[in-house]
């Protein structure tokens, strides 16, 4: 039946062969398979875990009252 090549015939019986298909696109890079890392955690930053676990609002309150509090907020953190 037909050929599937086109050819075509330029200045002086050169040939230039194409193809009908469309132009090859990079393929999309895959993920690794590593998962993403987690935000770590700034030492010092939020509520301590020890009043944590008493529940945040009762947490909260008596951890306002300790000494260590009350330097970290004086410097300003």
């Amino acid at each position: 039946m037909a050929d599937t090549h086109i050819h075509i015939h330029l200045n002086g019986g050169e040939v230039d062969t194409g193809s009908n298909a469309a132009p090859a696109r990079p393929k999309p890079r895959k993920r690794s398979a590593t998962p993403a890392k987690k935000k770590i955690r700034r030492p010092g930053a939020g509520l301590p875990k020890k009043y944590a676990k008493m529940g945040f609002k009762k947490g909260w309150k008596a951890y306002k009252k300790t000494p260590a509090y009350k330097r970290k907020k004086k410097k300003g953190r």
